[in-house]
Formats: C-alpha cells, structure tokens, sequence
C-alpha cells in the first residue's frame, strides 16, 4: 500500500487552488475557477485519515462552486452572493 502522501503539501496546493478560483471569480473570468480541481480530486486520498476530511469539503465546496458556474448561476444576483461567500473564505 502506497504512503499517503503530506497533508500539509495537499492542503497548500488546496489553498493556492482556491485562491486562483476566487481571483477568477472576481474578475469575471468563471471558466478559470474550475483550474486545478481534476488534478486536486486526483491527489486527494480517501480514507487516508481524518486529517484529509477538511480537503474532502474544500472539495466539495469547490465542486459545487464549479457546478453553480455550469449552471448558468452567474446572474449579477447569484454572482454577488457567491463573491460575498468567497470573501468570507478568503478572510
């Protein structure tokens, strides 16, 4: 069975991937917020340990972010609201 691979080195990777998504998000560009999650969900362990489980929700948060842009969620309206959320992550 193969190492797990470093929590700290995943989760920055995590940090930076989230950030370039907000950065795009705020800029308007919403086909860049979805850059580096493949390669991310790809990295993520599962049933590595509980301390991956706060990346298993950055996941899924980032998932459904990507989903809301698919979705034609990018009203003036939804934009707003999902900006003030990524503010708050970002904080």
């Amino acid at each position: 069975m193969p190492a797990a691979p470093d929590y700290q080195a995943v989760c920055q990777r995590f940090i930076a991937g989230l950030e370039a998504a907000a950065r795009s998000h705020e800029t308007g560009d919403f086909p860049a917020i979805s850059a580096g999650y493949d390669q991310l969900d790809g990295e993520l362990p599962r049933n590595a340990g509980p301390e991956f489980d706060k990346l298993h929700v950055a996941l899924h948060f980032w998932d459904g972010w990507i989903d809301a842009r698919n979705h034609d969620c990018d009203t003036i309206q939804a934009s707003q609201r999902l900006t003030g959320h990524v503010s708050l992550a970002g904080s």
